[in-house]
């Protein structure tokens, strides 16, 4: 089953194409979902929802119907900003197996405690070469994602906001640690909070 908007004329890459969104896909492992020829090795499904979103030039706050994304998608309501954001939890929820599992996480976690907020570049540095440990289409979809969220967190922000990365860009702190605690099930599933230890949100913009 698609959701299929009309054509329309849109920003960059998406020009006047047909945008629509398989929910056939949903459920299904990475390696067996259709690649996206936009990005290699990223699933066209996500690339397709992500397009949507920024098409639909969405506003602060973000997400923030996540604690909808267990109930069952009437997909034929999905027509505004806030749906389309859950729809992407849903895709996330709905994979079979987390994007980083157990053995990374533990690895995450030792660095944030050794290296921690004192650090963190060094931090994020180390948190990239841990995650180069994942399968290679999870390490694809989550660099796609992070690209996203980072994108978000450089919204509507102003010159005296609380952070610069090493780009000198703006980013808005308060926006990457709500979207953390909302990305944080979907990206690590469950398991891990059996094991102690606490991520930050800054992870997701690494």
């Amino acid at each position: 089953m698609e959701f299929g908007a009309s054509p329309i004329a849109a920003k960059n890459e998406m020009s006047s194409r047909r945008i629509s969104i398989n929910f056939d896909e949903f459920g299904k492992p990475l390696k067996d979902l259709i690649k996206s020829h936009e990005k290699e090795e990223v699933p066209k499904i996500l690339t397709d929802i992500i397009n949507y979103i920024k098409y639909l030039e969405p506003k602060k706050p973000y997400f923030c119907t996540h604690e909808n994304v267990l109930l069952e998608a009437n997909k034929d309501s999905f027509q505004n900003v806030d749906s389309v954001q859950t729809i992407l939890l849903h895709f996330l929820k709905l994979l079979p197996q987390p994007l980083i599992g157990l053995d990374v996480t533990h690895i995450l976690i030792k660095i944030q405690e050794k290296y921690g907020a004192d650090h963190p570049y060094l931090c994020n540095s180390r948190f990239r070469h841990a995650l180069h440990q994942l399968p290679k289409d999870a390490h694809a979809v989550l660099h796609h994602l992070f690209h996203f969220l980072s994108y978000l967190c450089l919204q509507d922000v102003h010159s005296d906001s609380d952070h610069s990365d090493n780009e000198g860009q703006t980013m808005d702190i308060s926006t990457c640690q709500h979207l953390g605690s909302v990305f944080v099930e979907f990206v690590f599933g469950n398991d891990w909070k059996n094991h102690g230890g606490h991520m930050m949100s800054e992870v997701f913009c690494v």
